[in-house]
């Protein structure tokens, strides 16, 4: 695996037209050519920045292109990396639950944080609910590359976690977790706790 963190400076935003997660998810995928039938093998966070400049954390399987505009960097994760058993988190992620097929946003910070814990054994990892934070909640709202409305939540949430399924965690790692991965939401950013 690969982490790589795409830097943008104000002069690149606005070269590639950077103006909502749209704008993002087109960029990030243009690093990443996708053949007819090949499986998305890279997940991504737009870490956000200042006014003047805008990070993206990826990670990935194979190396990313050069891009055109902005730099990336990148470095191979060690195998050993997935290894332990406790780790700090920060995940962005669409916090959704199903009715009829039909998928709703979770709302309100204790309700999300609830939900997380409950669905969290899904991704091969149980919380630590006395070291779970809710940090935001904010509604996305843009148009796709057909024009259709999108609309879906991004809830950021930190706090530290122990692995339960070492084979499901490290899938929920490399590919993200939920609904929303193709538009930057699902990425488990992870530090090692002793």
């Amino acid at each position: 695996m690969i982490v790589s963190r795409y830097e943008m400076s104000l002069k690149d935003m606005i070269a590639m037209r950077v103006t909502d997660e749209y704008s993002i998810h087109r960029i990030v995928y243009s690093l990443f050519p996708i053949q007819k039938d090949q499986v998305r093998d890279f997940i991504f966070c737009d870490k956000g920045g200042t006014a003047t400049s805008r990070n993206i954390l990826i990670v990935s399987k194979r190396e990313p292109l050069k891009p055109q505009y902005g730099r990336v960097v990148s470095k191979t994760i060690p195998d050993s990396f997935l290894s332990h058993d406790r780790y700090g988190f920060e995940i962005k992620i669409n916090p959704t639950y199903e009715i009829n097929r039909e998928l709703f946003i979770v709302k309100g910070g204790e309700n999300i944080l609830e939900w997380f814990k409950k669905d969290s054994p899904l991704w091969g990892f149980k919380v630590d609910p006395d070291h779970l934070d809710f940090l935001n909640l904010r509604i996305l709202k843009f148009k796709d590359k057909n024009l259709r409305n999108v609309t879906m939540g991004a809830a950021t949430i930190s706090g530290r976690l122990t692995v339960s399924d070492r084979d499901l965690f490290k899938r929920s790692f490399e590919y993200g977790i939920n609904p929303g991965k193709c538009w930057g939401l699902g990425l488990l950013q992870l530090i090692v706790q002793n």
